[in-house]
Protein backbone atom coordinates (compact mmCIF):
# COMPACT_ATOMS: atom_id res chain seq x y z
CA UNK A 1 0.00 0.00 0.00
CA UNK A 2 1.20 3.39 -0.69
CA UNK A 3 1.14 6.32 1.57
CA UNK A 4 0.14 9.26 0.63
CA UNK A 5 0.40 11.07 4.01
CA UNK A 6 1.40 14.88 3.03
CA UNK A 7 4.21 15.19 5.73
CA UNK A 8 5.73 12.21 4.23
CA UNK A 9 6.23 13.99 1.24
CA UNK A 10 8.70 17.43 0.03
CA UNK A 11 9.23 19.52 -2.06
CA UNK A 12 12.67 18.95 -4.84
CA UNK A 13 14.17 18.76 -8.08
CA UNK A 14 13.66 15.51 -10.88
CA UNK A 15 17.09 14.90 -9.95
CA UNK A 16 16.71 14.95 -6.21
CA UNK A 17 14.03 12.50 -6.53
CA UNK A 18 16.19 10.53 -8.61
CA UNK A 19 18.65 10.56 -5.85
CA UNK A 20 16.35 9.66 -3.25
CA UNK A 21 14.87 6.85 -5.33
CA UNK A 22 18.13 5.27 -5.04
CA UNK A 23 19.50 5.99 -1.91
CA UNK A 24 16.11 4.00 -0.73
CA UNK A 25 16.69 1.16 -3.14
CA UNK A 26 13.56 1.33 -4.73
CA UNK A 27 14.99 1.47 -8.20
CA UNK A 28 15.14 -1.97 -10.77
CA UNK A 29 17.56 -2.44 -13.00
CA UNK A 30 16.65 -4.48 -15.85
CA UNK A 31 18.83 -6.04 -18.22
CA UNK A 32 19.49 -7.81 -21.42
CA UNK A 33 16.19 -9.47 -22.68
CA UNK A 34 14.16 -8.93 -19.83
CA UNK A 35 14.69 -5.23 -20.31
CA UNK A 36 10.80 -4.18 -23.02
CA UNK A 37 13.12 -2.06 -25.09
CA UNK A 38 16.11 -4.36 -25.61
CA UNK A 39 16.34 -5.18 -29.35
CA UNK A 40 18.91 -7.72 -29.24
CA UNK A 41 19.39 -11.01 -27.58
CA UNK A 42 22.38 -12.43 -25.41
CA UNK A 43 23.58 -15.32 -28.18
CA UNK A 44 23.35 -12.14 -30.91
CA UNK A 45 25.33 -10.17 -28.38
CA UNK A 46 28.08 -12.88 -28.56
CA UNK A 47 28.01 -13.01 -31.96
CA UNK A 48 28.43 -9.38 -32.58
CA UNK A 49 31.51 -9.23 -30.60
CA UNK A 50 32.77 -12.48 -32.39
CA UNK A 51 32.39 -11.08 -35.39
CA UNK A 52 34.87 -8.70 -37.69
CA UNK A 53 32.32 -7.39 -40.28
CA UNK A 54 31.83 -3.64 -39.76
CA UNK A 55 29.71 -2.26 -37.80
CA UNK A 56 27.30 -0.94 -40.51
CA UNK A 57 27.10 -4.40 -42.06
CA UNK A 58 26.13 -5.75 -38.50
CA UNK A 59 23.83 -3.05 -37.79
CA UNK A 60 21.83 -3.87 -40.74
CA UNK A 61 21.75 -7.49 -40.25
CA UNK A 62 20.36 -7.35 -36.71
CA UNK A 63 17.89 -3.71 -37.38
CA UNK A 64 20.09 -1.28 -35.07
CA UNK A 65 21.75 1.72 -35.38
CA UNK A 66 25.53 1.07 -36.38
CA UNK A 67 26.43 2.78 -32.77
CA UNK A 68 24.66 0.24 -31.00
CA UNK A 69 26.56 -2.61 -32.36
CA UNK A 70 29.97 -0.22 -31.12
CA UNK A 71 28.64 0.20 -27.92
CA UNK A 72 27.90 -3.65 -27.51
CA UNK A 73 31.74 -4.04 -28.69
CA UNK A 74 33.19 -1.72 -26.28
CA UNK A 75 31.11 -3.43 -23.53
CA UNK A 76 29.13 -0.36 -22.22
CA UNK A 77 26.08 -1.65 -23.40
CA UNK A 78 25.54 -5.19 -22.55
CA UNK A 79 28.34 -5.27 -19.88
CA UNK A 80 26.41 -8.09 -18.45
CA UNK A 81 27.46 -10.62 -21.32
Amino acid sequence: MCCCNPDHLYKGTSQSNVNDMISRGRHIIVRGERNGQAKLTASQVRAIRASSEHYKVLAARYGVHPMTIYKVRDRSRWQHV
